[in-house]
C-alpha cells in the first residue's frame, strides 16, 4: 500500500506548520504551500529530515493560477491527494 498524500495550504506558520510536521511524522506524503520562499524551503528541508516524502510549493490561494498550479503539482509528484488542510488565512 502506497503513503498517503496531504495537501497543505498556509502550511509556514501556526497550525498548518505544526499539520506539517505531525503528517510528516506519520509517513504521509506532504506537499504544502504558502507565499515565502525561504520559509517554504527551510520547514521543506525540515520535513525532508523526517521524511522524504515532502515537497514545497510557492503559492497565494488568493490566486487562482496558483492554487491550480498547486494542484497539478501534488497530483504530478504523488499521483493523488487523499487529505487537503485549507490553512491558509489573511494576515492583520
Amino acid at each position: 500500500m502506497s503513503a498517503k498524500t496531504v495537501l497543505i495550504t498556509g502550511a509556514l506558520s501556526g497550525i498548518g506548520e505544526e499539520c506539517c510536521r505531525q503528517f510528516a511524522n506519520n509517513g504521509y506524503n506532504v506537499i504544502f504551500s504558502g507565499r515565502n520562499t525561504r520559509r517554504g524551503e527551510e520547514l521543506q528541508e525540515e520535513l525532508r529530515n523526517v521524511n522524504s516524502h515532502s515537497y514545497f510549493v510557492l503559492a497565494d490561494v488568493v490566486i487562482e493560477e496558483q492554487v491550480v498550479s498547486l494542484i497539478e503539482k501534488a497530483c504530478q509528484i504523488y499521483g493523488k491527494i487523499d487529505t487537503l488542510i485549507n490553512s491558509a488565512g489573511t494576515e492583520g
